[in-house]
């Protein structure tokens, strides 16, 4: 089977917008998270930490509420401030997108 992308475009608290895409690949016969991007009008400080973000949302896996406890963790140990989006947000819309991408699959 090939890469599946899913996507999930997801308005939160005063009307910031998260744009999120994740890739999931069939290993075993089980679809794993082998990529995602995080995009949206929130902020974080500093910038550069998005694609450590990213990387601990890959770590954190399938299941949201690893992938919640991932992001506050990466944020807190970071120093990282996040403005516009709560790690809830983050990993609600990751979620959507894994979903997306799970449709995707099964229809196609």
């Amino acid at each position: 089977m090939d890469d599946v992308v899913g996507r999930c475009d997801r308005k939160v608290e005063k009307g910031k917008l998260l744009r999120i895409s994740v890739t999931l690949r069939s290993s075993g016969g089980v679809l794993v998270l082998t990529g995602v991007n995080v995009f949206g009008d929130f902020f974080m400080h500093p910038e550069e930490a998005i694609e450590g973000l990213e990387e601990a949302i890959l770590r954190s896996g399938m299941d949201l509420e690893e992938r919640q406890d991932g992001v506050s963790s990466y944020l807190s140990e970071g120093g990282i401030e996040l403005f516009g989006a709560s790690p809830a947000d983050i990993a609600l819309a990751v979620q959507g997108a894994i979903e997306d991408g799970l449709l995707k699959a099964r229809s196609g």
